[in-house]
């Protein structure tokens, strides 16, 4: 991925720039990869499991910095076979790795991660009783 600080710690304007003109470019050019106007956030933080506007996407790579070893945008429609590592293989633990990944994201989609709620619910009465008797 594309070096984002400089040595003294400070943003590079280069990274910002290839931020938005590649990768958001690229991540939002695919219908199949891009729901309702967003698309999943591949920034630290949120690895691929948020899926976000494009300002805010940009925002979160900005200031978290991309997924470790996101060299291959497969959560975002680029081919695994695209791109090869410096001696020229695939690396197979991150393909395997990646192909899972993507198949999982891509079976819950967006709706299910962005409809998301953690509502805590009561107790059946069963179940309230045996909290009761500890």
């Amino acid at each position: 991925m594309w070096r984002r600080l400089d040595n003294n710690g400070y943003l590079l304007d280069e990274f910002v720039e290839r931020a938005d003109q590649e990768f958001l470019n690229f991540g939002f050019a695919n219908p199949k990869f891009a729901s309702h106007g967003q698309i999943k956030c591949p920034c630290i933080k949120c690895d691929n499991r948020k899926f976000l506007i494009r300002k805010d996407v940009h925002l979160h790579i900005v200031r978290n910095g991309f997924i470790r070893g996101y060299d291959i945008w497969y959560a975002h429609g680029e081919s695994l076979n695209r791109r090869n590592d410096v001696s020229g293989s695939l690396s197979v633990s991150n393909e395997e790795g990646s192909r899972y990944r993507a198949m999982v994201m891509d079976a819950l989609g967006p709706e299910l991660i962005l409809n998301q709620t953690c509502e805590e619910q009561p107790p059946n009465p069963e179940a309230q009783k045996s909290f009761l008797t500890y």
